[in-house]
């Protein structure tokens, strides 16, 4: 799936999905602004992964046991700001 979203400065988007077990990845694609990407297991917001790195895009790969709520995690750098595709399989 893919959402296209825009994160203002001083703001955090969220997203709340469920996911079957297995292996799943997570990406960021933001071309103009240094944004970061966590994943969080939603029933104790245990940080599952997270990718903060200055590249246009944000990976976090989760191998889960089985059918999981999770918490997704858009945030901009130093209070960066612009587009994002977030895409997840």
């Amino acid at each position: 799936q893919d959402y296209e979203g825009v994160i203002c400065a001083l703001t955090e988007d969220w997203f709340v999905i469920t996911v079957p077990a297995g292996a799943h990845t997570f990406t960021l694609s933001t071309p103009d602004a240094d944004l970061d990407l966590s994943v969080y297991r939603a029933s104790d917001q245990e940080l599952l992964g997270a990718s903060q790195s200055v590249d246009p895009f944000e990976r976090v790969s989760v191998e889960l046991s089985s059918e999981t709520e999770l918490y997704l995690q858009v945030d901009g750098f130093f209070n960066a700001n612009g587009a994002y595709i977030l895409s997840w399989e």
